[in-house]
């Protein structure tokens, strides 16, 4: 009889199911160390297996995890948009701390007497530009105050007398106003870490450390007004920050060398001259 022909699927079963032997020898004895016997199918499925179950462990990890950004490229339009949101604050910002520093730079060199007032650039968004061009005190200023003492014992200051003021803290006079003796202030005793007020709307023009005053903060205001504040604990505003009147701007301290215990030194100018802040405040 004669033997019936296979067809080409009946021989792909066939092989299939053909059984393999895998051994695991020795490499030096030929000893053997394992045995296996397994059909071709269960080899196939499972390298089948394993390989899906390696795909399906990659695509969960991409889509799931950020790693779906930077290996598929995937970003949601509200991404997007943030990006392009916090890019330009990021240059306003920019912006903004190169005005300041620029400005602030200015006024130091005002303070120091490097730089004239008319030179002063046109101060940052934020600060208020009327009070931006009254005279600062510079060290000429503070030259001549001392050169003028004299004279300035026996003739008022020629200040306006009718001004609205918020007393900076409340507390007792420990020292007055003694231009004779280079004290263009006066000393407040206040408990510590009492917070300290803006006396007018104004911007800081100031706000650092130095190793006599400690912890100093100054402020101008309109009308050719400074007030200055020393020997604090720590300052609340930096400078180029406006302020508004009965505003905390630093807090009560001992800072400096020129401090025996905690104080404000306070000082008043009007036009680059101290006056004597007791004629302007009840502390």
């Amino acid at each position: 009889m004669a033997k019936k022909k296979l067809s080409k699927w009946e021989k792909f079963a066939q092989r299939m199911k053909t059984e393999y032997r895998f051994s695991i020898l020795q490499e030096e004895t030929f000893e053997q160390l394992s045995n296996y016997k397994l059909p071709l199918w269960k080899m196939v499925g499972t390298v089948l297996g394993i390989g899906v179950l390696v795909i399906l462990i990659t695509l969960a990890a991409v889509v799931y995890t950020p790693l779906k950004g930077p290996v598929l490229g995937y970003v949601t339009k509200i991404e997007t948009t943030d990006i392009v949101v916090l890019n330009q604050k990021i240059e306003e910002l920019e912006n903004l701390i190169g005005a300041h520093q620029t400005y602030e730079a200015s006024i130091r060199q005002i303070l120091m007497g490097d730089l004239n007032h008319d030179d002063l650039p046109s101060p940052p968004e934020g600060i208020n530009s009327s009070n931006a061009n009254t005279p600062l005190p510079t060290s000429t200023n503070f030259r001549e105050a001392k050169e003028t003492k004299s004279i300035m014992l026996n003739q008022k200051i020629n200040a306006p007398s009718l001004v609205a003021f918020t007393s900076p803290v409340e507390g007792s006079i420990s020292a007055s106003f003694m231009p004779d003796k280079d004290h263009y202030g006066v000393d407040i005793v206040a408990p510590k870490n009492t917070a300290i007020k803006a006396i007018r709307d104004g911007f800081v023009i100031t706000a650092d450390w130095t190793i006599d005053t400690g912890n100093t903060i100054a402020v101008q205001h309109a009308n050719g007004f400074v007030s200055i504040y020393k020997h604090n604990s720590a300052l609340l505003k930096k400078a180029g920050s406006a302020v508004k009147a009965g505003e905390a701007i630093a807090l009560i301290g001992n800072t400096g060398r020129l401090t025996d215990g905690p104080h404000l030194h306070f000082e008043l100018w009007h036009n680059g001259k101290p006056l004597d802040p007791q004629e302007y405040f009840n502390f």
